[in-house]
């Protein structure tokens, strides 16, 4: 169940948007099959994810990272249509020299694991 720490990571996000501090984590083939599926830009992406994700699409967290290989930080996810596709948006939020840096983990078809 969200709370208000999901409107928050949302709201952190949605500026993280604006001013370009975000990320993608790495070039996953699941992720590139998505854009390539939609034929959508990673700039597509953002847009869509700025005008459209709201606490509506929460499935879950928030989470700490648990894998070694990545720098900490707090994961959400969401769970948001994309034309006829249901979309599993991994975000990822983590302190980077006093900012908030955002991490788009991963966001492909859902159960595309």
């Amino acid at each position: 169940m969200p709370d208000c720490s999901t409107n928050l990571f949302i709201a952190d996000f949605k500026k993280a948007c604006l001013n370009n501090n975000y990320y993608f984590a790495q070039n996953r083939k699941k992720n590139i099959n998505f854009f390539l599926k939609l034929g959508w830009t990673v700039e597509d992406m953002i847009n869509f994810l700025y005008n459209n994700l709201s606490v509506e699409h929460y499935y879950k967290g928030p989470e700490l990272e648990n894998n070694p290989n990545y720098n900490s930080g707090i994961i959400f996810v969401f769970i948001i249509t994309i034309e006829e596709f249901s979309l599993s948006s991994y975000l990822k939020i983590k302190k980077e020299d006093d900012s908030n840096k955002f991490v788009i983990i991963s966001f492909h078809e859902e159960g595309d694991n």
